[in-house]
């Protein structure tokens, strides 16, 4: 029996204009794909549209017997990153309260540069989200300096030097944001203290350099 016997007249074609609408809001997300390939399959015609079809070999894989947790495991793995924010997001529709969904929503927003979504999705997500946890820190952070926000930045890497206060990137990330704020002292504290977390060599020499131009002319 076809998706035609199965609802009245007219509300099969109204499922595909719908699903074609979700694809059209959120082309990155494989559920509509395998919404659209279901709706193939009942149909029993062709209803997909060319310009999405970089994406139908998720639809395949999960024709052959694979799931989408392990789509989107290959998918991380092979840092397709743009294509992760709306599965999450549509994720998170259903398991709001899920840390785990929250913080994967962060990093891959994190790990494409979408700054601005990856900053409006950690407010959303604060109240489900450990307040302390470093690699978020580090995340929000890194990415409130490529917004220009230093002092913000600041706030946030005080508060990774309190989770990781013997970690020489510590220091080295809050020091680059007192140095964009123009705050030379607080700079050259925080480059002294880098030094004494035995950074990697390339990054010694740099700080060493830093170090000698802020330093304190004698009285």
């Amino acid at each position: 029996m076809t998706l035609d016997d199965k609802l009245r007249k007219g509300q099969g074609e109204a499922v595909y204009f719908e699903s074609t609408r979700l694809i059209e809001q959120f082309p990155l997300a494989i559920e509509n794909y395998v919404l659209l390939n279901w709706i193939n399959t009942n149909f029993n015609k062709d209803l997909a549209f060319d310009d999405y079809t970089n994406l139908r070999i998720q639809v395949s894989q999960l024709k052959a017997g694979g799931t989408l947790d392990k789509i989107v495991e290959e998918m991380e793995k092979s840092d397709q990153t743009l294509l992760l924010p709306p599965i999450y997001k549509r994720r998170l529709a259903f398991s709001p309260k899920d840390p785990n969904l929250w913080y994967r929503l962060i990093r891959s927003y994190s790990k494409s540069n979408q700054c601005k979504a990856m900053l409006s999705a950690f407010a959303d997500g604060s109240t489900y989200l450990p307040k302390y946890n470093p690699s978020l820190l580090q995340m929000r952070g890194g990415c409130e300096v490529e917004l220009k926000r230093f002092a913000e930045a600041v706030t946030t890497y005080k508060k990774v030097m309190e989770v990781n206060p013997k970690i020489w990137s510590s220091p080295y990330n809050l020091v680059n944001s007192y140095e964009r704020l123009g705050k030379k002292t607080e700079a050259y504290a925080f480059f002294k203290k880098t030094l004494e977390l035995s950074p990697p060599d390339d990054v010694k020499v740099n700080i060493q350099a830093r170090i000698k131009f802020l330093e304190p002319s004698a009285p």
